[in-house]
């Protein structure tokens, strides 16, 4: 859809309304009645990124978010790069490489060949003709330079891309950080940090488009479980990265150091700047107490939110730009599948679109429990409507198993009054392969949903993580055994190793268990 983005924007800064939230809620035998309304690409996709050819950046590691740290130890050669996958903008993950070569200041130039993963997409407060404003610190550091030449060269065309979806994202983000005293500019975090992807996933596990850890997200209260992973929220996760910004920022008094901090973890700035003495990040990013990759997270936000603001000035201006996302909700009381929920809402919809509108739910199905779900503005009594009339035997709940090992397809068919056939399908599963996983979502007739038992509560599943293989998700799995190390795995099934920790959701330092459940596929 093309718009005019000046106009777009300049609307959005006058009225900052958020999409539309109209609410309704569902309720019925087990699914609707209307009330009135109020993580890296296998090797064979990265043609166009070639490992050889990257210059890299030394990453933090992802448990230094949580605050504490040992002491600080050299940075090892071996590094983590942002790789973008060609084929898909919008999935955009964290590879890490093996490369001996350290990163001068004329290899910074090409450093976004390793980190296709930037996005330039949002504008914060869109300047008058002729004006140009900020509400963060900008600088004319050197390194900003270098961050700009990248995007005008060898990454214009993903700046472009990620700068085309600034009309989708900002009139969302932008009440939220207002709401919660951040500035505006903040958006431009988002914007290195995934591309304002909700499908981004790193190599350690984190994800959305504020790239959370599960440890750091649930500590500012998003839920990430088996049915939901409210990191990839767009909503839910920018009020989460409201609290944790505001909070770096009250402890270390400045934005840079804050972003720092969001990057590294707060124990590394704070542990910097003791050793230091100085509270400027400029100081601090030329001793030897951070990580190359924060040394130039701080550039490179301040680059992006320089050229977003003034795309044509520097020629990355997108060909067109993706509409704002408008909804309205419906609450429905069972686990429904996005597919079924499309059809409700008329011949229009598409399962995409309430994928689009409900990133959270990656299993492509609510959870067995009463959940606000967004629907395309407009379509809220259609799609409730739609639910409510729509005949008890064409309707299928859902339940969650752990495996168990004598479990069989039939097995579970004849406990849960489903078919083998159904489990299967709806699985990809090859039913040879079943205790190769973790857990299985069977579907259940709406029939018999009164009679099934309630299924494994994955909520007190505490070794659960998004990443843990079950069967719906399809692939392949492989089961760890003696002498097996992710190289060999890798090497066995012809992946990298970036993507095998972003399946699986390890860093760099995991160590595999005996038995233990890699998806490879």
């Amino acid at each position: 859809m093309r718009v005019d983005l000046l106009a777009v924007l300049l609307g959005a800064l006058a009225a900052a309304p958020a999409a539309a939230t109209t609410t309704a809620t569902i309720a019925s035998s087990s699914t609707v009645a209307l009330e009135e309304p109020d993580e890296l690409e296998p090797e064979a996709e990265e043609e166009e990124v070639k490992v050889s050819e990257l210059p890299l950046l030394d990453a933090a590691p992802a448990d230094e978010r949580s605050g504490l740290l040992p002491p600080l130890t050299p940075p090892a050669l071996g590094a983590r790069a942002d790789v973008l996958d060609p084929d898909e903008p919008l999935e955009i993950g964290k590879q890490e490489m093996d490369q001996a070569d350290a990163l001068d200041a004329f290899a910074a130039e090409e450093l976004l060949d390793a980190v296709k993963a930037l996005d330039g997409r949002a504008l914060p407060t869109w300047p008058e003709p002729g004006q140009l404003s900020f509400d963060i610190p900008i600088s004319d550091d050197k390194r900003v330079d270098m961050w700009i030449d990248y995007f005008r060269g060898n990454g214009r065309g993903h700046f472009q891309v990620y700068l085309s979806r600034l009309t989708r994202y900002a009139p969302i983000f932008w009440p939220i950080l207002a709401e919660h005293g951040l500035p505006r500019d903040t958006i431009f975090l988002a914007m290195i940090e995934s591309g304002f992807s909700t499908r981004a996933t790193s190599w350690a596990a984190a994800a959305g488009p504020w790239q959370f850890v599960p440890d750091t997200g649930r500590r500012y209260g998003l839920e990430i479980g088996f049915w939901i992973d409210d990191r990839r929220d767009f909503e839910r996760s920018t009020i989460a990265a409201c609290l944790y910004l505001k909070a770096l920022h009250d402890e270390f008094g400045d934005w840079m150091l804050a972003w720092a901090a969001y990057n590294t973890g707060e124990g590394r700035i704070r542990y910097a700047v003791r050793r230091t003495g100085s509270n400027d990040f400029w100081n601090i990013s030329r001793t030897g107490h951070l990580y190359r990759e924060t040394k130039h997270y701080v550039p490179k936000l301040i680059a992006a939110a320089l050229m977003a603001k003034q795309p044509e000035q520097y020629g990355v201006q997108p060909t067109e730009y993706l509409a704002p996302l408008e909804w309205e909700t419906i609450t429905v009381t069972t686990a429904i599948d996005l597919g079924t929920i499309a059809r409700a809402c008329g011949p229009r919809t598409r399962v995409e679109d309430i994928e689009t509108l409900n990133p959270a739910l990656y299993r492509g199905l609510t959870p067995p429990r009463e959940y606000e779900i967004r629907v395309p503005a407009g379509l809220r009594g259609v799609c409730a409507m739609g639910l409510s009339a729509m005949p008890a035997s064409e309707r299928v709940t859902y339940r969650v198993h752990r495996i168990r090992p004598k479990d069989t397809v039939e097995g579970l068919a004849k406990l849960y009054l489903t078919t083998a056939q159904a489990i299967t399908k709806f699985n990809h599963l090859d039913p040879r392969h079943l205790t190769n996983f973790d857990a299985l979502i069977i579907p259940v007739p709406e029939l018999n949903a009164d009679r099934a038992p309630p299924g494994d509560d994955m909520s007190n599943w505490r070794g659960f993580s998004p990443s843990t293989p079950f069967a719906g998700g399809g692939g392949r799995i492989h089961r760890v055994r003696n002498g097996d190390t992710l190289w060999k795995i890798s090497r066995q099934y012809r992946v990298s190793l970036g993507q095998l920790r972003s399946l699986n959701g390890l860093g760099k330092g995991h160590r595999l268990r005996i038995g233990q459940a890699i998806r490879v596929q």
